[in-house]
């Protein structure tokens, strides 16, 4: 009878196992969180892929508040598309927008976890505090993903947001912020010219990587920084921020992350 128990306990666990590691693989598509400058006179929003394996097909509508920013075009493709066939924009003064992709080849596409498959240009409308979702849904291009055996197969679709706020430095996001998260970011405002400090609080001891963008997504700087259990400081040269505005700082360790923004005057 133990014997039988310990086996039915093992077949359970391994059944387990297999189910986490079928969601493991689930491709994921996500739309970002940001804070931005009201002030700005562009917004990026950069649609990135996670588990994208083998797929020739996918579809969704994606809305936001066309009181607080308004979309002017799409670009910085990640995989072969263009503007004028794979998005529909008939009601992009109303918030929103179709999107449908088919692979050419009907072989399966393959990019890398966290590619961009393709970014908004948005116009802010909003005053300071305005806040928009961004949101996945489907209506009326209901979301769908195709894999190479032309079969529709499960997918997650993370919702995001765009606040606009007044010039500050902020926490952005951070995934695990009891695990893995900015401390302090100093001086704050930062002068152009000024070495910038942080200093984050780590549970493990992995390296980190450290990354720099702009307000429109651009990558300036990338780095692996060692990393020990507790709080690690670091400085960035301030070569890295060539002009005034807001940057946005992040580190990750494996999937945790945490972004900071960062205002230069």
């Amino acid at each position: 009878m133990k014997t039988k128990g310990k086996a039915l306990c093992s077949a359970f666990g391994f059944l387990v196992f297999f189910i986490l590691r079928l969601d493991a693989q689930v491709p994921v598509f996500s739309a970002p969180n940001d804070t931005v400058q009201y002030t700005a006179s562009r917004y990026v929003a950069n649609i990135r892929v996670k588990n994208f394996k083998k797929l020739v097909g996918v579809q969704f509508t994606l809305t936001w508040d066309p009181q607080v920013v308004a979309l002017d075009s799409a670009g910085n493709f990640g995989m072969p598309m263009n503007y004028e066939n794979n998005f529909g924009l008939m009601d992009a003064s109303k918030g929103v927008m179709r999107f449908a992709w088919n692979e050419p080849k009907l072989q399966g596409a393959d990019l890398k976890d966290e590619t961009i498959m393709f970014s908004l240009f948005f116009r802010p409308l909003g005053k300071a505090d305005a806040f928009s979702p961004l949101r996945f849904t489907d209506d009326p291009t209901v979301r769908e993903v195709v894999d190479a055996s032309f079969n529709s197969i499960p997918a997650e679709f993370r919702h995001g947001t765009v606040r606009f706020k007044e010039a500050t430095v902020s926490s952005v996001a951070s995934n695990y912020p009891d695990q893995f998260a900015f401390q302090a970011v100093y001086p704050n405002p930062v002068q152009i010219g000024q070495q910038v400090g942080i200093a984050f609080f780590s549970r493990d001891s992995r390296p980190v990587s450290v990354s720099v963008t702009n307000l429109e997504g651009k990558l300036l700087f990338r780095q692996k920084r060692d990393c020990f259990s507790g709080i690690n400081r670091l400085e960035l040269s301030p070569a890295i921020f060539p002009a005034t505005g807001v940057y946005f700082v992040q580190l990750r360790q494996g999937e945790k992350f945490s972004t900071q923004s960062i205002l230069f005057q």
